[in-house]
């Protein structure tokens, strides 16, 4: 069973610059283009399984896009960081909302995949306890 998780991308960031933008700004004034968001565009939010009748491929399937998950959007925050700098105050402050929301799927998704590995550990003592139990040599 896989655990479906909120994805938000690409067209969100520019649709959310759309919406928060100022309309009374000149187009000067607003200085972020959408060449400059693109590259600071968030990836697709891994696949979380379900740990408690996930094998150990699908296990290892599931951390290897955590960790590339996690690598890429550091890399996404660490590019809006620098946008917001060169930035209005106006265009900082959609960008901080951006980059809270970035900051908001980290942590969602370090949560939801902490929790699989918990079961999926529990998960393994029952089967290792319960092996041991059939084992008739076991004394």
């Amino acid at each position: 069973m896989l655990i479906r998780v909120r994805s938000f991308s690409l067209s969100w960031l520019f649709i959310s610059f759309s919406i928060f933008a100022c309309s009374s700004l000149s187009a000067q004034e607003t200085s972020l283009d959408k060449q400059q968001l693109s590259a600071c565009g968030y990836p697709d939010l891994p696949v979380i399984v379900d740990g408690s009748n996930a094998n150990k491929s699908a296990m290892s399937a599931m951390h290897q896009q955590v960790s590339e998950f996690v690598v890429s959007i550091e890399g996404s925050l660490e590019c809006l960081d620098k946008a917001a700098n060169q930035a209005t105050p106006e265009n900082a402050e959609i960008i901080n909302q951006l980059y809270n929301n970035g900051v908001d799927q980290l942590n969602f998704i370090a949560t939801q995949y902490n929790e699989q590995v918990r079961l999926y550990n529990r998960y393994q003592q029952v089967l290792d306890n319960s092996m041991i139990l059939q084992n008739p040599y076991n004394h």
